[in-house]
């Protein structure tokens, strides 16, 4: 039976304005799906926070009072990638850190590192998951309902599937818990529903 509570980071929260990527032929995100450390290699992305209206999406409309751009942890479309701010390195980055490594962006709007995970496990319970899979690879795409195997899963630490989307990163309760307690603005996580 599932005891451990288990939230996966979100990407971004309202109500703050989105980033984006300033380099369209940067495609260094997808590196992020390994467990290997990055920082030897990593080439940092330029990134910016769209200007109101830039998007043409829904609710981006040019406005007397744009979204704010103090969020602690932007919304970046286009790349499946956490990105934090330094305030939210200073003040979490101590609990994060013994499960990755904060790589840092290049951007005129702040300081921004893109938080990856180097703890990928296989500690999705395949049989009590739903999933879809790949035709031609097998491999696991998107998962409707999550079971984990809670014996692999550090209880205080964060993590990212081996058998499963490689770019969600995941932590327990108590990591998320500490987030919560922090003085940060935009930090976005979602409890799994444990399996019925």
């Amino acid at each position: 039976m599932d005891t451990l509570e288990v939230y996966q980071f979100g990407r971004g929260a309202s109500p703050y304005r989105a980033m984006l990527v300033d380099d369209a032929a940067w495609e260094g995100w997808r590196a992020l799906d390994t467990a290997e450390p990055l920082a030897g290699r990593w080439e940092p992305p330029r990134l910016r926070f769209y200007l109101p209206g830039e998007t043409g999406l829904s609710g981006d409309r040019k406005r007397k009072n744009p979204l704010p751009t103090d969020t602690d942890m932007p919304l970046v479309f286009g790349a499946l990638m956490t990105v934090v701010s330094e305030r939210f390195v200073s003040l979490a980055g101590d609990a994060l850190k013994p499960f990755g490594e904060f790589l840092p962006c290049a951007s005129a709007d702040g300081s921004f590192f893109v938080y990856h995970c180097t703890n990928l496990i296989p500690a999705l319970d395949e049989p009590r998951s739903e999933f879809s899979r790949s035709r031609s690879t097998g491999e696991i795409l998107n998962v409707y309902r999550y079971a984990f195997r809670e014996d692999l899963i550090p209880p205080e630490g964060l993590f990212r599937l081996e058998n499963g989307n490689r770019y969600l990163t995941f932590c327990t309760g108590s990591v998320d818990a500490l987030l919560r307690r922090l003085p940060l603005r935009g930090v976005r996580t979602e409890k799994i529903p444990r399996p019925a």
